[in-house]
C-alpha cells in the first residue's frame, strides 16, 4: 500500500485467548484514511470466527500506531490482518 507500511507485529497467549498488536505507519507527511480487520484462523487456516467489521483509522502524517485485537474465540491459533484505503484493495497481512 502506498505510504503505509506494516511493521512489527507481537502475538501471545493470554488466559487460552490469541493476542495480536500490530504497528502501522504512515510514511507520508499527509494524513492517511484507513480501514481495517483480523480474521482469526485455527490450525488448517480455515476461520474459526464470524468476520470482524471493518473499523476506521486516521493515521497522521509520519505516524505510527498499534492496533490491539483480542481473538474471539480459544480456538484460534493464526490471523490475518486486512487492511484497505479509500483508493486501494484490500491488502493482507500476517
Amino acid at each position: 500500500m502506498k505510504h503505509i507500511e506494516v511493521g512489527a507485529m507481537r502475538v501471545a497467549r493470554e488466559n487460552g485467548f490469541l493476542t495480536v498488536k500490530a504497528a502501522l505507519t504512515n510514511t507520508s507527511a499527509k494524513n492517511k484514511s484507513i480501514y481495517y480487520r483480523f480474521a482469526w484462523l485455527g490450525d488448517d487456516g480455515f476461520p474459526v470466527a464470524p468476520e470482524e467489521s471493518w473499523k476506521s483509522l486516521t493515521l497522521y502524517g509520519t505516524q505510527t500506531s498499534y492496533l490491539p485485537a483480542i481473538a474471539p474465540v480459544p480456538q484460534a491459533t493464526d490471523f490475518r490482518l486486512e487492511v484497505q484505503t479509500p483508493e486501494n484493495s484490500v491488502n493482507l497481512f500476517r
